[in-house]
């Protein structure tokens, strides 16, 4: 699962996730990247609002596959 923003700002958004748990495996905001700090959960799943941080990149792999 890719999740971008391409906004100025930061954002919210509610997205519609297939069912799963959904770890964080990369996000462009760490500081590792020179980024702000992350905002995005380590863990998302159904129903999980996203809180982007302004031109944000991040990875997720679903739990239990590959």
């Amino acid at each position: 699962l890719v999740i971008m923003s391409f906004s100025d700002r930061q954002t919210s958004h509610l997205p519609d996730l297939p069912a799963g748990r959904w770890r964080k495996t990369f996000d462009s905001a760490d500081p590792a990247w020179h980024g702000p700090g992350p905002c995005l959960d380590p863990v998302l799943s159904q129903g999980t609002t996203l809180a982007l941080s302004p031109w944000n990149f991040a990875l997720f792999l679903k739990e239990g596959t590959g």
